[in-house]
């Protein structure tokens, strides 16, 4: 969907020729028949399995950042966009895997599954930047205004290091990772979350080439998945 846009196939004509739709294999116009195809299914099968308000919520959201343009026009709009996305994500999944009892009991008001969704939000919202670094080219061509962009490269990548280094703290604390009662699965666990967003933090500071930014996303995206691990870590 955030390839068919006139924007994004210019922006990608520059630094993504191989793509569908730059390289003229698609035109937009059959991939928003694919879009609407695969909405459609998706509703259906929520409506089967589960997560529906998670399936309709996404699809509004992705209307947001790519139609109504809530990734181009504010750095905050497209990660706090971003950050819900993964919300929905998360949650949509944990859903199906618990059943209904269960995920009822998972978030309720004094249980920890509504925080640490929460949490997952805000680790996106304030370092999903880091793809935004290696694309300032192509974003500034077609005038996104992404963090590093609105702030200069230099202020975003200290933003960057600086949440990547609280959240890499902060995420296996919730779970209990510093409490002497805790297995050795998830201080071990917590500890490489901790090293792993130190390596991040450290790269983002020192490495500023395309190439070395784009291992630094990869990282990042590896950091990420590996915070769905802390609940199970933690004996859940």
């Amino acid at each position: 969907d955030n390839l068919r846009q006139p924007e994004a196939i210019m922006e990608d004509s520059i630094n993504k020729p191989w793509r569908t739709m730059p390289s003229k294999r698609m035109t937009p116009e059959h991939a928003q028949v694919v879009m609407f195809i695969l909405y459609a299914c998706a509703v259906v099968n929520s409506i089967r399995v589960g997560g529906l308000a998670q399936c309709l919520t996404l699809i509004g959201l992705g209307f947001w950042y790519n139609d109504a343009r809530g990734a181009d026009v504010s750095c905050i709009l497209r990660n706090l966009i971003n950050g819900l996305g993964f919300m929905c994500y998360t949650s949509g999944a944990v859903q199906l895997e618990l059943g209904p009892s269960q995920w009822q009991s998972f978030i309720r008001a004094d249980g920890l599954g509504l925080p640490w969704l929460a949490i997952i939000g805000a680790i996106v919202f304030t370092t999903v930047q880091t793809q935004d670094l290696y694309d300032q080219a192509g974003d500034s061509a077609r005038g996104r205004k992404t963090l590093p962009l609105v702030i200069g490269d230099a202020s975003a990548r200290w933003v960057t290091a600086a949440f990547m280094l609280f959240w890499g703290i902060v995420s296996p604390c919730y779970w209990g990772w510093l409490q002497t009662s805790q297995s050795g699965v998830l201080f071990w666990g917590g500890a490489y979350m901790a090293a792993l967003a130190c390596l991040i933090a450290g790269r983002t500071l020192t490495l500023r080439s395309v190439s070395a930014d784009k291992s630094t996303f990869l990282l990042w995206n590896l950091w990420l998945v590996s915070q769905y691990a802390l609940p199970l870590c933690a004996g859940l």
